[in-house]
């Protein structure tokens, strides 16, 4: 099971009623995150999301930029990130998170901290490239250049 953070109860996100939104994605406070192995017919799972530091929680982030052969910046397309947390855990957090960077730089921001993550890395010509084992520390940046 995916869950995305929508609009909370503080969200500057409010529609034409004064109703907080409830229909885009919005990570300033809180991540995504998977459940995983969640029994068919199960109720009331609770999903715990990763909480960005700012509200007191200890999400980090993996940010960098896209290089060439040469290390040269280059734009990607795409960038993901995606826990290597044992899929066979009892339901908790395993975080994800992706970015579609405008620039030569990135940023997958909100993600559950004390975790390794495998990180893909679209170039605008279709490449992948994977790399494996990037740590995410509470309340920082893990900076990692991804060579397309």
């Amino acid at each position: 099971v995916e869950v995305y953070s929508r609009g909370y109860t503080g969200s500057p996100c409010k529609d034409s009623k004064g109703n907080y939104c409830f229909n885009n994605t919005d990570s300033r406070k809180y991540g995504n995150a998977n459940l995983i192995k969640v029994p068919v017919g199960t109720q009331n799972a609770k999903a715990v999301l990763p909480t960005t530091c700012g509200y007191g929680g200890t999400d980090g982030a993996i940010i960098g930029s896209g290089v060439d052969a040469a290390g040269h910046a280059v734009r990607l397309k795409q960038v993901y990130a995606w826990t290597e947390a044992s899929w066979n855990a009892a339901p908790g957090l395993h975080g994800w998170g992706g970015d579609a960077p405008t620039g030569t730089s990135y940023a997958v921001r909100s993600l559950a901290a004390g975790q390794t993550y495998r990180v893909w890395g679209y170039s605008q010509s279709g490449k992948v490239t994977v790399l494996k084992g990037v740590r995410v520390n509470a309340c920082k940046s893990t900076p990692l250049r991804i060579r397309v």
